[in-house]
């Protein structure tokens, strides 16, 4: 397969790779639905992502980019071999979202084990943290993550 032609942002490799994704899906998982996402994470940072569910899915997953992005531009991985692991991951993970979550996402029995504390910058945070339960530590905030393998 061809490389992605000067691709020069995380975001245009992301839109490119979520357009032909689908065909490297097995059949079961052809009416899965891709969408660009910017995710906040600790201490400002904004990581671009694909996520792989239907509009509004609690348990829909995001694969983020940056590493593939730096693999293909940097070390030269083949768009196919990154298709071939998106897809691995995508396949070995769906259904991990209902193992793990209820409707509501508030069964703690089924994620007692994957919970794990963190700090963030507070003030890099803020906005995360109006409805995030934490509690201050110096200029950090601990807070309560679900790590899923």
């Amino acid at each position: 397969m061809r490389s992605i032609e000067s691709t020069g942002s995380v975001e245009q490799f992301a839109k490119e790779i979520a357009g032909r994704i689908i065909g490297y899906l097995p059949d079961a998982y052809q009416d899965v639905e891709t969408e660009i996402v910017e995710k906040p994470q600790n201490n400002g940072v904004y990581r671009t992502g694909i996520r792989f569910g239907s509009p509004g899915d609690i348990n829909s997953m995001v694969i983020y980019m940056e590493s593939y992005f730096a693999g293909h531009e940097k070390e030269g991985m083949t768009l196919d071999e990154i298709m071939e692991d998106i897809a691995a991951k995508v396949t070995e993970c769906a259904g991990l979202g209902e193992k793990v979550f209820d409707r509501d996402g508030k069964d703690f029995e089924k994620v007692r084990d994957l919970l794990e504390p963190a700090l963030i910058n507070t003030r890099a945070n803020q906005g995360r943290l109006k409805d995030m339960p934490h509690m201050p530590v110096e200029d950090l905030s601990a807070i309560c993550q679900v790590t899923v393998p």
